[in-house]
């Protein structure tokens, strides 16, 4: 399993489907060659993206009708930088100036997970039932750990599967960071549930 950390307290788990050397550039992993990490790198950009929508934002085209054959390209060996640049082209505007901070592929991904604490709105509910931090991060910590297990037993065959897998990670990855947060008292529930789109 990957468990990479990414500065003093973030962690950044990537199930193995894309890996980082120590420039911070995408690498093989344990179960994918280069070129394959580097498509599953754009697909992964590509879920930060659809969840850091907001409710009256809609998807670009390109990620309905395009986004598969510039996968396939990098596949085959196609020009990853190219292919990366054109993904984060048709992403809304924070993931672009992202990128455009970003000093690594690995930065990259760090700086959208960061973002995420303020879209992470799918769990909204389950952080009302806190009365406390330490119930919060008990909360947070049980979430992640069922959506871990539910990761390990996803596959990718099919376009759904691989998209609810690679879905289930960026949130794995957002409630981790919440919950580094909350730990040391940077986020209180009610910061938690301000920064949803349904308020606690």
């Amino acid at each position: 399993m990957l468990d990479k950390k990414l500065g003093s307290k973030e962690f950044l788990y990537l199930f193995n489907v894309v890996d980082f050397d120590e420039k911070g550039a995408v690498c093989k992993t344990k179960e994918y060659e280069e070129n394959d990490a580097k498509a599953n790198f754009l697909y992964l950009v590509s879920k930060y993206n659809q969840k850091l929508l907001e409710e009256n934002e809609k998807i670009d085209d390109f990620f309905k009708n395009d986004l598969q054959n510039v996968l396939n390209s990098v596949k085959n060996g196609g020009d990853f930088d190219k292919a990366k640049k054109e993904v984060v082209a048709h992403c809304k505007s924070d993931v672009r100036n992202e990128f455009k901070s970003a000093k690594s592929d690995e930065d990259f991904i760090k700086k959208l997970n960061q973002i995420m604490v303020k879209h992470e709105t799918g769990f909204a509910k389950q952080f009302e039932k806190a009365v406390n931090n330490l119930q919060l991060s008990y909360i947070i910590t049980s979430i992640s750990g069922n959506l871990f297990n539910e990761i390990l037993e996803l596959g990718d065959g099919t376009v759904k599967e691989r998209s609810n897998k690679y879905k289930k990670i960026v949130d794995y990855n957002a409630l981790t960071h919440i919950a580094e947060k909350v730990a040391s008292n940077e986020l209180s529930k009610e910061d938690v549930c301000r920064t949803g789109r349904t308020a606690c």
